[in-house]
C-alpha cells in the first residue's frame, strides 16, 4: 500500500519543535526514511534516552533505528558540522544507513566568514552562519564552484555515511510502499517570497519546497503536519516583525501565577527574574553603536551580568538560539499568522507545541499521566475551529513521551 508523504513543517519563525516532533513520528510511524536539506543556520533539538541532541545537517529520525538518513540534493552542506553529527548519532548508537546525495551543495568556511563579518547579523536579524553566501555560491555556478563531493575527503567508514543518488531512493522506497518523512527546516513566516522581506530567510521554506528538495513529485500524495508553538520566538536582535510580541519576564511571571493558583510551585524563582529586570537596565540602548546592535546584544550582556545560579534558574524557562546563542524574542499566538501558515500549506493537521507554556498544569505530562481538563479540551477545539483544521497532537515537554496525540474534532462539514 502506497503510503502518504509526511511533511513536517514550521508554522511561525522556526523553532516550533519541528525535530522533536519529527522525531516522535519516526518512532511511532516506523519511518523508512528520514529526509532533510536546508542549511545549518536551523537546529533541531531531539531528547534520546534523557541526553540532549542538536542537529543542524541530520534528521532528528535517528532515533529511530529502522529510519535511514538521508540528505538530499537541495542540502548545504558544511563538512565539520556533518562528521560531527554523523559521530554524534553513531556514538548516541544510531547503526542505520546514512546517505548523501551526490549533488547535494556545500558550505564552506569561506562561506561562514563572509556570514560572520557581513552586517545581515545586525541589519535583518540574521544568524551570520553564512548560509546565503553558500546559496549563491551555488547559484552562480562559478568555476570555481563546488558541491560536498568535490571537497577532498578521506573515504566513507563502513559504519559512517555513503554517497548515492537519494532521488532514485527515495522514489522507489515511495512506490514500494515504504514510509517517507520530510523533515523541514525555520517556518512559513521567514519565506524568502512570502514572509517580510528583507526580515526573511534566505530561501523558501513551506512544504512545497522540501518536496521539491528531495526530489520528489508534488502529484505524490502528502501528509503535511503543520508545527505550531502556543507562544512563538524568532531570533534574537532587528529581525522584523512580530505579532504580540512580549519579553521572558512577563512570560515567566504569567506561568509562574498559573503554577501557584494550581497549587503548584513557580517554574522560575521570582528573584532571578527581577535580577534579569535589573540587569536589562544597566545596558540601555544608549550604551550600543546602534539600535540594530543594541537589539542583538543588550540581553545577551544582561544575561552575562547575572550571577550563574541566576542564569540556571532563568534558563528553566528562556530561550536562546542555537546558533548565535542569543536570547530569542517571544510573543503570543497570533491566529491571524497562524491561518496564514495554514492557507499556504493546507497541512492534514497541527501539531501543538509547548502547550505547557498556556497551560503550565500539564508541565511533562505523558500518556500515561494524561489529565485533560475541560479547559483545555476548549482552548483545542477553538483552535481547530478558528484555523479550519484538526489539532491532533500537542506536547507537554521536551522528551518524546511529552508528545501526546489526540483525535481532532474539527469536520468541515
Amino acid at each position: 500500500m502506497i503510503k502518504p508523504i509526511l511533511i513536517i513543517q514550521g508554522a511561525q519563525w522556526g523553532s516550533e519543535g519541528k525535530g522533536m516532533v519529527a522525531a516522535a513520528l519516526c518512532e511511532r510511524r516506523k519511518v523508512d526514511y528520514a529526509v532533510r536539506t536546508g542549511a545549518v543556520n536551523a537546529g533541531h533539538t531531539v531528547y534520546y534516552k534523557g541526553k540532549k541532541y542538536v542537529n543542524q545537517q541530520l534528521p532528528t529520525g535517528w532515533v529511530n533505528e529502522g529510519t535511514e538518513l538521508v540528505i538530499g540534493p537541495g542540502a548545504l552542506i558544511n563538512p565539520p558540522i556533518f562528521f560531527a553529527e554523523m559521530n554524534m548519532v553513531r556514538e548516541a548508537g544510531f547503526t542505520g544507513r546514512i546517505l548523501v546525495d551526490h549533488r547535494a551543495g556545500v558550505h564552506l568556511d569561506s562561506h561562514s566568514n563572509a556570514g560572520k563579518y557581513s552586517s545581515k547579523h545586525y541589519r535583518i536579524g540574521a544568524t551570520g552562519k553564512g548560509c546565503s553566501f553558500a546559496l549563491v555560491d551555488r547559484i552562480q555556478r562559478n568555476p570555481d564552484s563546488m558541491l560536498f563531493k568535490d571537497i577532498p575527503l578521506r573515504p566513507p567508514e563502513p559504519l559512517g555515511w555513503q554517497y548515492a543518488d537519494t532521488v532514485e531512493v527515495l522514489n522507489r522506497a515511495h512506490d514500494e510502499g515504504e514510509q517517507i518523512l520530510l523533515e523541514g527546516t525555520q517556518g512559513t513566516l521567514l519565506d524568502l517570497y512570502l514572509g517580510p522581506y528583507p526580515y526573511t530567510t534566505h530561501k523558501q521554506c513551506t512544504a512545497a519546497q522540501w518536496v521539491v528538495e528531495a526530489g520528489l513529485s508534488p502529484s505524490l500524495e502528502y501528509e503535511v503536519v503543520l508545527v505550531a508553538r502556543t507562544f512563538p520566538i524568532r531570533v534574537a536582535g532587528n529581525s522584523g516583525p512580530m505579532a504580540q510580541e512580549i519579553d521572558w519576564p512577563t512570560l515567566a511571571r504569567e506561568i509562574n501565577e498559573k503554577l501557584i493558583l494550581s497549587g503548584r510551585e513557580p517554574l522560575v524563582a521570582p528573584d532571578a527574574i527581577a535580577d534579569f529586570v535589573t540587569a536589562t537596565m544597566s545596558f540601555p540602548e544608549s550604551r550600543y553603536s546602534s539600535r540594530e546592535v543594541y537589539l542583538s546584544e543588550g540581553n545577551r550582556d544582561a544575561w552575562n551580568a547575572c550571577a550563574p545560579v541566576v542564569r540556571d534558574e532563568l534558563g528553566k524557562l528562556f530561550e536562546f538560539t542555537t546558533v548565535t546563542k542569543k536570547l530569542r524574542r517571544v510573543a503570543r499566538l497570533s491566529i491571524e499568522d497562524l491561518k496564514h501558515s495554514v492557507m499556504v500549506n493546507r497541512p492534514a493537521w497541527v501539531a501543538l507545541t509547548f502547550l505547557n507554556y498556556e497551560f503550565p498544569e500539564i508541565w511533562g505530562m505523558t500518556k500515561r499521566t494524561e489529565n485533560r481538563s475541560m479547559r483545555l479540551a476548549k482552548y483545542i477545539v477553538d483552535l481547530e475551529m478558528e484555523l479550519g483544521t484538526s489539532v491532533r497532537a500537542y506536547t507537554t515537554g521536551p522528551y518524546s513521551d511529552n508528545f501526546l496525540e489526540c483525535v481532532g474534532t474539527f469536520d468541515p462539514e
